[in-house]
């Protein structure tokens, strides 16, 4: 904590030494009015003390004083010490533990404590439990109470160091952390420092809630965008006294990961993480998640979707820059130890769904009027603008006003962390990240609200851009959905039309909405958001829809881009290991062989295999190619001069024989042999060689006919029966050689 306007002037000054003898004659002097005005104060008169603030205020700022002036101003300050607060002069140095937690700090510092009032007895304060679900029934409470039970139990009990609380937007901000809170102080060793974590629209009313609710026990401070911040926050953190909670904006971590540097403080003992999906998505809020920012023991994560894995918004385009977030394990958020589904707390009118609506008008009038008739047929009563557009928010407020008679009224986007109808996206470059914080607020139920409403223009597609964006962090069916329709979008080469669209893209535009201004801000979400490789993925489709097979040589084409090449390239990605298992495993499913080799040699065989069945013969010509293109005649001499250099597997090996017996020629059940017995048996010795070498390649065994023939003729062998063995390899030519 800060202390007060007049503790500065005790403060260590920036050393600014006197040069040469200028700065002894000054000491000297400062030396012997001290010495004087020391014999006229030691009684400890007031009148007399009014002149040692001023003077005490020169020592300090004087880098070098004399042994005597430092020993007389240490005699000084003691008579003065009584009186100091009553001359408005406090220049006693005040330590954190020595402050009352709602003892108000002067000055203009932003950070300061807040006063703290007594808590329910319950684990999870009710009020806190009906605002942040926006029901008033004890079936809020209870979903809370469970929700931060699980939680302690799980860090506690288990001793864990994570722990994860999956809560749909809308269901329990804020509500859950402070029953986490609770649950901690009950028990023994309670947490003396604290961190909570959440998006600026729940700022206020997270300090409002958090100091309600810790009794006075704790300090609940705030850490502001100041510069001084800095130096009071590493203060809290170097002596928290009874306990203190500091919370903090997602774009502030840094300012407290500086502090706990500056001052080498212990680990915070507890960080909770408010709507932890939007830190996990990255950006300067992803700061936190591990000790290398902020070093914690424990750490609670509440989100609305499960955070290992992929990160939120990984499936689209910017979750494929270098600096997007990469898949963690489950570890590193502990077991997820509670879940309520989004389609429960509908149904429980805990929260609504968010849904997209559309402005055509770019006039104030304009936008008024159709925010009004959005106030008849859906009951809209506050919409609020995303800053910087406080002219835009006050002239069509003007108009809403006049319209509505005062029943509907827009303004801007504050923090106070009440429940809005709309919200309107403005501005010529939006966050989505600033969308995505306020669905905390634009998610929750109100008697007569059927659903948070996001208006976006349908003349300006960075709106929607930034609306779908949000979405699909805040929620994985959004995300998925988009990715779907990246898909078709390239299975179709051109944008969908209402009815080609995936059936979960529906669901998030508002009923009643035109189909035309639906497709278009669609289309420029997908094509804005949309993955390229997804939209390769679904050419791809098309091209084996088209031709049923996924034979793709490089030159191939599909919608007159180069499908081969991009095929080609993830290959090359594989054998790499850079392509994604996820990416792999579709590609696989598909039907694509990454080993190139593999693929050609199934080719060839299923073509073998066709050729042998419809020619009834297994001489292929070198020349023969395939009605697809495919040179069978090529390949079949190709695996011939592999197998020959030993460098075809045997089950290539085995494959090729069956695919060759696949049909035989008709066989002749016995051979001529002659009558004489010993005749017979030389020629029956020829016979088991050439069975032996039937089925070898045509040139084998020509080889191996000749030779029998050399060696079995009449004017070579001195064989009697040569005679009858040239007539029985005259009689089997045909057969062999076939």
């Amino acid at each position: 904590l800060r202390p007060s306007v007049g503790t500065r002037a005790m403060e260590r000054p920036r050393r600014r030494p006197l040069r040469g003898l200028a700065a002894c004659l000054v000491a000297s002097a400062l030396a012997l009015l001290v010495a004087f005005l020391n014999d006229s104060l030691e009684g400890g008169s007031c009148a007399d003390a009014r002149l040692s603030g001023p003077l005490l205020l020169t020592f300090s700022l004087v880098g070098h004083l004399a042994p005597s002036a430092a020993a007389s101003l240490r005699q000084l300050r003691r008579p003065c010490r009584s009186t100091a607060s009553a001359l408005g002069h406090s220049f006693v140095r005040l330590e954190l533990s020595a402050l009352e937690p709602g003892t108000p700090l002067r000055g203009n510092s932003r950070l300061r404590p807040r006063r703290a009032v007594a808590a329910p007895e319950v684990e999870v304060p009710p009020v806190a439990a009906q605002r942040s679900f926006g029901s008033s029934c004890a079936e809020a409470e209870d979903i809370c109470r469970e929700a931060a039970a699980a939680a302690v139990d799980a860090l506690r009990d288990r001793n864990l160091n994570a722990t994860t609380v999956l809560l749909p937007s809308g269901a329990g901000e804020v509500a859950v952390g402070l029953g986490v809170l609770h649950g901690f102080r009950g028990r023994e060793d309670p947490p003396s420092r604290v961190l909570v974590m959440l998006p600026g629209s729940l700022f206020r009313y997270a300090e409002e809630q958090y100091s309600a609710a810790v009794e006075g026990d704790m300090q609940v401070v705030s850490v502001e965008q100041t510069t001084r911040s800095v130096k009071d926050l590493a203060a809290a953190l170097r002596n928290p006294g009874k306990g203190v909670v500091l919370l903090c904006r997602y774009e502030d971590m840094q300012r407290v990961a500086l502090a706990q540097r500056m001052v080498k403080a212990e680990a915070i003992d507890l960080i909770i993480f408010e709507t932890a999906h939007i830190v996990r998505a990255g950006g300067y809020r992803a700061a936190g998640l591990d000790d290398s920012v902020v070093e914690a023991r424990q750490r609670v994560f509440i989100s609305s979707r499960r955070l290992s894995g992929l990160a939120p918004g990984a499936l689209l385009a910017p979750g494929q820059e270098p600096g997007y977030p990469k898949p963690m394990p489950s570890d590193a958020f502990g077991p997820e130890v509670y879940r309520l589904q989004s389609s429960d707390a509908h149904r429980r009118n805990l929260t609504v769904p968010l849904q997209l609506a559309f402005l055509q008008n770019a006039t104030a009038d304009g936008v008024a009027e159709e925010l009004a008739a959005l106030h008849r047929s859906a009951g809209v009563r506050r919409v609020e603008v995303l800053r910087p557009m406080q002219r835009l928010a006050k002239a069509v407020n003007e108009s809403l006003l006049r319209l509505t008679d005062g029943a509907c009224s827009i303004s801007m986007v504050g923090d106070s962390g009440d429940a809005v109808d709309a919200l309107l996206v403005a501005g010529s470059n939006p966050s989505h990240g600033a969308i995505a914080e306020e669905f905390s607020r634009l998610a929750r139920w109100r008697n007569g609200k059927a659903s948070g409403i996001l208006l976006v223009s349908t003349a300006a597609p960075p709106h929607a851009v930034a609306a779908w964006q949000a979405l699909a962090i805040n929620e994985v069916e959004a995300e998925e959905a988009l990715q779907e329709a990246a898909v078709g979008t390239g299975r179709l080469d051109r944008p969908l039309h209402w009815g080609e669209m995936p059936a979960g893209l529906h669901r998030y535009v508002m009923p009643g909405s035109g189909r035309d201004q639906a497709e278009t801000v669609i289309a420029s979400g997908v094509k804005a958001l949309g993955d390229p490789w997804d939209v390769w993925f679904g050419r791809l489709q098309a091209y084996k829809k088209a031709t049923g097979h996924m034979k793709i040589n490089h030159m191939r084409t599909q919608f007159g881009h180069l499908l081969g090449n991009w095929v080609e390239d993830q290959r090359e990605l594989y054998g790499l290991k850079k392509l994604s298992q996820e990416k792999a495993a579709r590609l696989q499913g598909l039907g694509l062989q990454f080993d190139v080799d593999a693929d050609e040699f199934n080719t060839g065989l299923e073509e073998l295999r066709k050729y042998i069945s419809a020619k009834r013969t297994r001489e292929v010509p070198l020349t023969y190619t395939t009605s697809d293109g495919f040179r069978l005649g090529e390949w079949v001499v190709q695996q011939r001069v592999l197998q020959r250099r030993n460098r075809l597997s045997f089950r290539r090996q085995q494959l090729l024989k069956d695919a060759y017996f696949m049909w035989s020629p008709n066989e002749p059940s016995s051979l001529p042999h002659p009558d004489n017995p010993e005749a017979a048996e030389v020629t029956k010795g020829i016979e088991e060689i050439l069975l032996a070498n039937r089925w070898r390649p045509i040139g084998e065994r020509r080889r191996k006919f000749r030779a029998l023939v050399l060696q079995h003729h009449p004017d070579v062998s001195v064989d009697k029966h040569a005679d009858k063995a040239i007539q029985f390899l005259a009689d089997i030519k045909d057969w062999f050689l076939t």
